[in-house]
């Protein structure tokens, strides 16, 4: 380009993600699986001498931001490499509750009131298009989903309803345009219909949290 030759490189650091070639995200799931681990080893250190809300907090502040920041990006990668992740957050959660890690964490997370790597991608999710059915994202963005009603005009109950994008491959099944009309779709519609964006994500993690 310009008489300047590109170079190919396997994996590219973006805004703290990193971009690999293949777009599998590996090499981002496999950084964040180190510092995870990182987070772990803190809290074993000091999780006989600190009490759980402190351990909690130290877990929120060192641990909890590598699961939400670009997870609507990379929370698309393969099932294979999004539970590396889930499993060292579960161990971190029986680490904080000082319970055996063989043990189901279901109740473990109700009990700390948080939510699963799968359920903050939902969130995630759900908050985006909140914003798009609310008209708060670029026209790009926008662009890029169908509304049920602007095709079967007759289904005025549908109107926030969002067409699902079918794919026949695993990798785009698993992107935002195939899984985020599905999440939406599955909301009820009362808090689709929260009057803004906070209402939203506190109405939709009351109800994760008591299905977690």
């Amino acid at each position: 380009m310009s008489n300047i030759v590109i170079q190919c490189i396997k994996c590219v650091n973006f805004l703290g993600l990193l971009i690999d070639e293949r777009l599998d995200w590996q090499e981002h799931i496999h950084s964040y699986k180190n510092k995870l681990t990182s987070s772990l080893y803190a809290i074993n250190r000091v999780n006989n001498c600190l009490p759980v809300s402190a351990l909690k907090t130290i877990n929120c502040a060192l641990g909890y931001p590598y699961l939400t920041y670009g997870i609507i990006s990379w929370g698309s990668t393969y099932k294979s490499h999004f539970t590396k992740l889930f499993i060292i957050q579960k161990i971190i959660i029986c680490s904080i509750l000082n319970r055996n890690y063989m043990e189901h964490s279901h109740a473990l997370f109700i009990c700390l009131h948080l939510l699963k790597l799968h359920d903050v991608y939902e969130l995630e999710v759900g908050s985006v298009l909140y914003n798009l059915v609310h008209g708060s994202l670029p026209h790009l963005l926008c662009n890029m989903f169908t509304f049920v009603h602007n095709i079967h005009i007759c289904q005025i109950r549908q109107i926030s309803q969002i067409c699902p994008f079918f794919s026949y491959t695993t990798r785009s099944s698993n992107s935002l345009l195939c899984k985020g009309p599905m999440i939406w779709n599955a909301i009820p519609t009362c808090i689709q219909q929260s009057h803004s964006l906070k209402c939203f994500v506190l109405s939709l993690k009351s109800i994760v949290v008591r299905r977690v």
